[in-house]
């Protein structure tokens, strides 16, 4: 079963995030043909973005109620749908309203695909990592599809056919992924085999009675906040940052192609750190995983504001390392620290507060980097970082008492 859930939630994922950056793909070609300049196409974005986040709590409460495979199914489904609205689109108003409701489509995705793959994988840290990977490969490949497509026929053309490939994906998880019934039974099953070999997975350490009010759980919400601001604030102002500061030429390209050469290769490594936070997740536990990407973090954004060259280049890979990297971990986490019954409930509210609370970063280290320059975002990311990582030593500290108790206490029954 587990092959099945990550292959289908691998697909749903890529699509998911393909749809999310198709429009920016295409921009250029939708103004013309509508005669809309770039202040106008920021505003028909935004209206994708925003609802691309509200959905997020919701899809939480739907997929506790009916299931994963249900939920994500819808998503792709009506992304599918709204794919062939937004192709049809005669004006500019109309393609924003068809594009918010694209964005509200594609947003119910995350609690549950994210869920689904971390309580339905005997490997937890493999499958959310391959999981983490596929939505890369969405935000790499989709604008050169979209793009060829737009050269070949046209804009509308090209999003007819991600249209036909949300509607394969909604098939292949209708297909592919358990009922809400075949899932429960597979995650109890997972579970007790969890609790009779606890080598299996190392996993993590929540309080015995977990509420959506205990501190450990409000720490690890404010971490993946943190992490969200981070991650936006890096991803606006990296491309920029590498052309004001990397001065490197090699094979006689000039700054302004290495910066952008540079800055694509550095996010593609960014794969490599979820593929090595998922191997973490498997081998140690997901607090101690946390606390290391995050101390890595810190230095590694405090080191790009001032670097240049090939200096600038490796606290670069240093940053989307331990940035990537925490993402399987935080998804780990929050499966184990979410209140009993309320799963998806729990992903609804990380996701909700990375993509919509996190989204804030954009527009603050803007205007840090306006007044003092990029430098200066990087430094109020290090912040953030550096905020972080106080709230994760409180995390680790609790669960270290509460295994420390456990052990204590097995060894006390085992002494009488």
């Amino acid at each position: 079963m587990e092959r099945r859930v990550v292959i289908a939630a691998i697909f749903a994922h890529a699509m998911t995030h393909g749809m999310e950056v198709a429009f920016a793909a295409l921009l250029l070609r939708i103004g013309a043909e509508f005669g809309a300049g770039l202040a106008a196409l920021g505003i028909v974005a935004n209206a994708g973005t925003i609802t691309f986040g509200s959905t997020a709590i919701p899809a939480g409460y739907l997929s506790d109620r009916y299931g994963e495979r249900a939920v994500i199914a819808f998503s792709m489904a009506g992304g599918a749908a709204l794919c062939v609205l937004t192709a049809a689109a005669p004006n500019l108003t109309l393609l924003a309203v068809a594009l918010a409701l694209l964005g509200a489509a594609i947003g119910l995705y995350h609690p549950p695909g994210t869920a689904m793959v971390a309580t339905l994988s005997a490997r937890r840290g493999r499958a959310l990592a391959r999981h983490g990977v596929g939505g890369n490969i969405g935000l790499g490949v989709a604008p050169a599809l979209v793009t060829a497509v737009a050269i070949v026929a046209d804009w509308r053309a090209a999003y007819l056919v991600l249209g036909a490939l949300a509607l394969s994906a909604a098939v292949v998880v209708w297909r592919l992924v358990p009922g809400r019934d075949e899932a429960e039974r597979e995650r109890r099953r997972l579970r007790a085999r969890e609790l009779a070999d606890p080598r299996r997975r190392a996993g993590s350490t929540p309080p015995r009675e977990r509420s959506w009010v205990m501190p450990s759980l409000l720490l690890v919400y404010f971490a993946a906040v943190g992490q969200g601001f981070v991650y936006r604030g890096a991803i606006t102002f990296l491309p920029a940052h590498l052309e004001r500061n990397l001065q490197l030429s090699v094979l006689g390209w000039d700054a302004e192609a290495m910066a952008g050469a540079t800055a694509t290769l550095v996010l593609l490594i960014g794969i490599g750190g979820q593929l090595l936070g998922g191997r973490m997740i498997d081998r140690m536990f997901s607090e101690r995983a946390a606390l290391l990407f995050t101390v890595a973090l810190v230095p590694a954004l405090l080191l790009m504001a001032p670097a240049t060259g090939w200096l600038l280049v490796l606290a670069s890979i240093g940053f989307v390392l331990g940035n990537w990297g925490q993402q399987p971990v935080f998804n780990s986490l929050m499966a184990d620290y979410a209140p009993g019954g309320a799963l998806g409930r729990a992903f609804g509210f990380q996701f909700f507060m990375a993509f919509g609370l996190g989204s804030v970063s954009g527009s603050l280290s803007g205007i840090v980097a306006e007044r003092a320059g990029t430098g200066a975002a990087f430094v109020l990311l290090a912040a953030a970082a550096l905020a972080m990582l106080v709230a994760l030593l409180f995390v680790l500290a609790g669960a270290e008492r509460r295994r420390h108790r456990s052990a204590s206490a097995l060894a006390a029954r085992e002494g009488a």
